[in-house]
């Protein structure tokens, strides 16, 4: 008995049904979730490295103001830089629609997101704080994030003096704190006050000590028919950033 036998012509078109099916599924379900994304973007939090990029650069841009201001520039180079770096964020999104805005503190101590504190009690603070929002819209996702940038140089100084015949043996310390964590220090100022003539004295050559964990201390000796038993003693500290902190402090006599 012959079996009979099935038509090729059939059985290729029954394969070529069966793959327009297949691939007609396929594209529904890209159709679909493509429509999909469009509808309900997708967030992310700092989840684009552009993201991260930006942040990167703003947080420089607060560096760079600050090194700025604390070596007398206008606290206004704070609007100036960060429109600069809005300008270049804008001009270089070419796959996203990008909303980047910025606000400086007005928050006690901060005016205009600066905190400039250099005081007489053996504490100095040279600060700014700006707050950052930034919207990319893409084909398909949305990413979003906003943040705080501080950025905080301070010093605390103490001091005393001793005593012995016709001088005085001054022996003066400092802390340096970047964001609260001990720093290193480029360099160190240091002046005291005379009250006879009543000027403030710059020390030339001073012998600092590195303590290596952001401290710093030195010792000098000054005459003693030029000073009183209260000494009025100032440094100035730049950090590895370029950011100056001054601090003014009186060494007792002991």
């Amino acid at each position: 008995m012959r079996y009979p036998r099935r038509s090729r012509k059939n059985s290729g078109q029954v394969l070529i049904v069966t793959s327009l099916v297949v691939i007609l599924l396929l594209m529904s379900t890209i159709i679909c979730v493509t429509e999909l994304q469009k509808n309900n973007p997708i967030y992310y939090d700092d989840a684009n490295k552009d993201l991260v990029a930006v942040k990167q650069a703003a947080v420089n841009t607060i560096i760079s103001a600050l090194a700025n201001i604390s070596k007398g520039g206008s606290p206004s180079v704070i609007q100036s830089d960060f429109y600069r770096l809005k300008s270049v964020v804008l001009n270089n999104s070419f796959n996203s629609v990008i909303d980047f805005d910025f606000s400086a503190s007005d928050t006690a101590p901060y005016s205009d997101g600066v905190w400039v504190f250099w005081g007489s009690t053996g504490e100095g603070v040279s600060s700014v704080l700006v707050s950052f929002t930034m919207n990319a819209s893409g084909i398909s996702s949305n990413y979003y994030t906003e943040y705080v940038v501080n950025r905080t140089s301070s010093i605390e100084i103490e001091g005393f003096n001793t005593l012995k015949g016709a001088t005085r043996t001054v022996t003066v310390s400092c802390i340096l704190f970047n964001e609260d964590v001990p720093a290193i220090a480029e360099n160190l100022t240091i002046y005291y006050q005379q009250i006879s003539p009543p000027i403030w004295v710059k020390l030339s050559s001073p012998n600092i000590i590195d303590y290596g964990n952001g401290t710093y201390a030195t010792t000098f000796t000054v005459e003693k028919h030029l000073t009183s038993n209260l000494l009025p003693v100032s440094i100035g500290c730049q950090d590895s950033r370029g950011i100056t902190v001054w601090a003014n402090t009186t060494c007792p006599q002991q």
